[in-house]
């Protein structure tokens, strides 16, 4: 009987001890709330914080007024950055068949091509869109690759990508655009590989929350390459 009684003593603090946790929890998301509503600064809102008179609850709520001054920082950076690419979205005139063409800007960067060769690969990349007639909109993606090597790359397929890893079961068919070398030793050349692949509107849909990563697959060597959302969200807004 008495250890019955010890496990309901237990129990009950428990209980009681979660139950104050969760309401400090929705106390917290509500004085940040509060806080955020009027439409002061920052440090308004932090120093407002500050005079509250529970120790606990403070941090809590400084917590959150500090996440969301992150998000809305980071929402005015990437509301720049959209607006900085849809300005240099080239609108060509509709050609014969009445298909309008959107190209976007040329991206540059760099990334590790090889195992064996310490120098980066330089890539850049365009979205191109096509909306035809009856408002079918299409994008290909094209892309350059240069990099020193002793023989051409040869480039085969495109494997999408997180931040983690690359998906091997679905690969996406390329079209070789050009493959061009040049300034070449007795044992190297540099080479400027171009391709193109089509991005299917699941594909742009899936990525305007989170960057599109992918993979150019060869067996000499493969480039994995990041197109921010912003871009994307940039060239589907001209084309609205």
């Amino acid at each position: 009987m008495k250890k019955i009684l010890q496990l309901f003593f237990v129990s009950f603090a428990l209980i009681g001890c979660s139950s104050i946790q969760l309401t400090e929890v929705t106390t917290s998301d509500t004085e940040a709330k509060r806080i955020l509503s009027m439409g002061l600064t920052h440090e308004e809102n932090l120093n407002l914080a500050r005079n509250i008179r529970d120790s606990e609850l403070i941090l809590g709520v400084i917590s959150r007024l500090e996440k969301a001054e992150n998000e809305k920082n980071a929402s005015i950076l990437e509301s720049d950055s959209i607006e900085k690419y849809s300005e240099l979205v080239e609108i060509l005139e509709p050609d014969i068949d009445n298909q309008t063409v959107y190209v976007g800007s040329k991206v540059n960067g760099s990334s590790k091509g090889s195992l064996f060769n310490s120098e980066k690969d330089l890539y850049s990349y365009f979205l191109t869109s096509t909306k035809d007639k009856n408002g079918v909109i299409s994008h290909v993606l094209q892309v350059k690759v240069e990099y020193t090597s002793d023989n051409w790359r040869n480039y085969a397929s495109v494997s999408l990508c997180d931040k983690w890893r690359c998906n091997e079961d679905e690969k996406i068919d390329i079209l070789i655009v050009s493959i061009v070398a040049n300034g070449c030793s007795s044992s190297s050349c540099k080479y400027t590989e171009s391709i193109k692949f089509v991005l299917g509107k699941e594909q742009i849909n899936k990525n305007m929350s989170s960057d599109l990563i992918f993979r150019i697959n060869s067996d000499n060597g493969s480039n994995k390459i990041l197109v921010s959302s912003a871009y994307l969200k940039a060239s589907i807004q001209v084309i609205k």
